[in-house]
């Protein structure tokens, strides 16, 4: 089962205020400089999100799976994402 937009778009948003700084990721969330942010602002009632925006947070998504080599298994959380990727 594959991760739900609003729970990958709220994992997204977390990454990114939570690791920003990580040099590990430094590259990532350079890359993905659009998709990050719109994530956090859709998840914390900052902004509506469009069809467009959806977009930039799904292929933010499908390239952080990417970059961590993992499958979407249905993500529930910040948690399980980061005991996957092994970033606790």
């Amino acid at each position: 089962m594959a991760t739900e937009f609003n729970d990958y778009a709220q994992i997204l948003g977390e990454l990114w205020v939570g690791l920003e700084g990580d040099p590990r990721l430094a590259d990532l969330f350079e890359l993905n400089n659009l998709g990050f942010p719109l994530a956090y602002a859709h998840t914390n009632g900052l902004s509506t999100i469009t069809d467009k925006g959806k977009v930039y947070i799904t292929q933010t998504w499908e390239r952080v799976l990417e970059e961590f080599f993992l499958d979407d298994v249905g993500y529930e959380g910040i948690d399980h994402f980061l005991e996957a990727a092994e970033l606790e």
